[in-house]
């Protein structure tokens, strides 16, 4: 990964800002360095795949393709290091958490969703960060 942030003319950069966090990092638990970040793209992904469906319209082929599709690429990655299938170590913490965000994200995109006909603003966390929406 950080080869790629080099390559795009990245690494001084993201290398200052890992220099800066490193002060902080021995009090971060374990799994917020190193499986909170794959959550969080997890989460993002399928948030963003949601709402894309909302917008196009409701079919198997496109279910598939929008949801499946980020839970398949991270729950499926980690599965394939249990089986050394991919490169990496298996870790059932980046299992669940990768879970955890796949349902998070159906969850909070399937409560805009269903909550378009009440009147009012609510504030959402979705793909775009937070949003304030209201019909009423």
């Amino acid at each position: 990964m950080f080869d790629w942030f080099a390559a795009v003319g990245l690494g001084a950069l993201i290398s200052a800002a890992r220099e800066g966090a490193e002060p902080i990092a021995s009090f971060l638990p374990d799994w917020t360095l190193f499986s909170l970040p794959n959550a969080l793209w997890t989460y993002a992904v399928t948030a963003a795949m949601c709402l894309l469906w909302q917008t196009v319209g409701h079919s198997v082929v496109k279910a598939f393709f929008v949801i499946i599709a980020p839970a398949t690429l991270s729950i499926g990655a980690e599965v394939g290091q249990a089986f050394e299938l991919v490169p990496g170590r298996f870790d059932s913490v980046d299992l669940s958490l990768a879970i955890a965000a796949i349902a998070a994200a159906m969850w909070f995109t399937h409560q805009e969703e269903s909550d378009d006909d009440q009147a009012g603003v609510r504030v959402l966390v979705g793909a775009g960060g937070l949003r304030a929406t209201g019909n009423g």
